[in-house]
Formats: C-alpha cells, structure tokens, sequence
C-alpha cells in the first residue's frame, strides 16, 4: 500500500501552518488580548 503524494503534501502543510500559527495568527486576526494578559502586564509592570 503506497500513500499518495498529494495526502503527504497535505499532512506537511497543515503541520507547517500549525507550527507557524503563532507568527501569522496576530496578522490574520489581529491583536485581542485576554483578561490575563492585561493582569500579567500589570503585574510585571515596575512602580
């Protein structure tokens, strides 16, 4: 049984579009931040 070379390419790119969804994430859907964002800004914040 032989995978077909049109499923491998599938699978490669779905994983490459996984690994990179950090990077292009805030580009596509822009920045949202949480309410735990803002409370770890606050926090780490110096005086």
């Amino acid at each position: 049984m032989t995978v077909p070379p049109m499923f491998v390419w599938s699978v490669f790119v779905v994983l490459v579009l996984m690994a990179t969804a950090p990077v292009w994430r805030l580009a596509v859907f822009g920045f949202n931040p949480a309410l735990d964002d803002f409370l770890a800004f606050i926090c780490s914040s110096s005086p």
